[in-house]
């Protein structure tokens, strides 16, 4: 069964929906209201990509009908078209967000373009920085239920909306697909039980992905979280990037570097007693996978300033710091500290590094005997325990350390 969209006095909406929506809006306060006045928008995209977004729903913002009946009839083509995400003779769906072609026949209001400047800025990083220029076809976005409003809330009208049932059909078939990755960007509790619920499963199986900050859905190695290949976090986040078949050589690189790793079963516990030469051999695992680490992050500009760049500078400190700290300790005597080692090699990597991760590093750097093999420069000017401190303290949002993390990263890879 298509979906069939209806358009009356009423509103917007999908055949049969109605009266879910006229009940849902009876209790609902002004942010969860539903706006029938603006099309709904099930999915965006073409259901032949290789990766799936799964979403919350359409956001609402007081430009948004202007913005569509300014723009009519392309608004109305564009919306319509994207009702049948199935490719056929004459018809190649794309995500209408990211498609140039459309986005050229739009004029913005007051600078406000919708869904093109959101999704723009949150795929910049697949465009820009890994070169996916057509990334448009291959993205397939689906929402948890297709309507307006300024919040979400999802209750039993919103589950039972009988347009949710083709876009169960289309989310059953897709999974077919053992290759095709679905990333989690909204509502993951209520993603995970609907995903459940529609495969007949307990456990949602490991091609199913997350971001690591919901709030911030911006698609970049740091902020997703994988699950395939150790069944665990893993964390090489770029691998995921590789699932969205982008291919470069930072990507190789850390293929290599991890499939090496895992090959040594690094990620196993490691017997403390009587360590000796595998110690030895952890260690250079270990400056291995801090390497790939180091690779993996791409540092702002100075002029950036933001919460992203902030932790992107905090992420390079941290690989520099495991990388510094075991070449100090491989010089002098890893069996002098090898249960410090082990704390070193069980530190999260990758896209599962939190925060919180970071400063605990840090503050095991500062406060252990590991402290006397931070004596030395980590960066020009810079002495590693110096960094730990005042990423201990909070301080590390400055201007001269992030030039000295670029100056070194350049110098240090130079000599990798």
């Amino acid at each position: 069964m298509a979906l069939i969209f209806k358009q009356t006095n009423e509103g917007k909406y999908f055949d049969g929906d109605l009266p879910f929506l006229k009940a849902f809006n009876q209790n609902a306060n002004s942010d969860h209201k539903l706006d029938l006045s603006l099309y709904p928008e099930p999915f965006a995209g073409n259901a032949d990509a290789k990766v799936y977004l799964l979403s919350g729903n359409p956001g609402w913002c007081k430009y948004d009908y202007l913005l569509m009946t300014s723009n009519q009839p392309v608004w109305d083509n564009m919306m319509q078209q994207s009702y049948d995400p199935i490719p056929s003779v004459g018809h190649t769906p794309t995500m209408y967000w990211l498609d140039p072609s459309w986005k050229k026949q739009i004029k913005p209001v007051n600078s406000y373009d919708g869904g093109f400047g959101w999704w723009g800025k949150r795929t910049n990083y697949l465009r820009n920085k890994v070169g996916i220029q057509d990334i448009h076809k291959k993205l397939f976005n689906i929402d948890y239920h297709p309507y307006h409003s300024k919040n979400i809330k999802i209750n039993t009208n919103i589950h039972n909306l009988p347009s949710q049932v083709e876009v169960n059909n289309i989310l059953k078939n897709a999974f077919k697909n053992k290759n095709r990755i679905f990333i989690i960007v909204r509502c993951r509790k209520a993603w995970e039980d609907r995903l459940k619920a529609i495969l007949n499963v307990q456990q949602l199986p490991n091609n199913v992905i997350f971001l690591k900050n919901p709030r911030c859905a911006y698609l970049t190695p740091s902020n997703i979280i994988c699950r395939r290949m150790i069944g665990k976090d893993c964390g090489m986040c770029l691998n995921n990037m590789c699932l969205l078949y982008i291919h470069s050589r930072k990507i190789k690189d850390m293929e290599r570097s991890f499939e090496y790793i895992v090959k040594k079963k690094l990620d196993k516990p490691i017997d403390s007693s009587g360590l000796g030469g595998e110690m030895r051999d952890k260690i250079k695992l270990l400056q291995a996978w801090a390497l790939a680490g180091v690779r993996s992050i791409d540092l702002p500009s100075v002029e950036n300033d933001s919460m992203e760049s902030d932790f992107a500078l905090m992420q390079y400190c941290y690989y520099r710091l495991i990388y510094y700290v075991a070449e100090r300790i491989w010089e002098v005597d890893p069996d002098d500290v090898h249960d410090l080692v082990v704390t070193l090699i069980n530190s999260p990597m990758g896209c599962g590094v939190t925060e919180g991760d970071i400063i605990s590093l840090c503050s095991v750097l500062m406060i252990t005997r590991l402290r006397p093999y931070c004596s030395g420069n980590l960066f020009a000017n810079w002495k590693a325990d110096d960094v730990a401190g005042i990423i201990c303290s909070n301080q590390y949002r400055s201007k001269e350390l992030l030039e000295a993390a670029i100056d070194d990263r350049v110098k240090f890879l130079r000599n990798k």
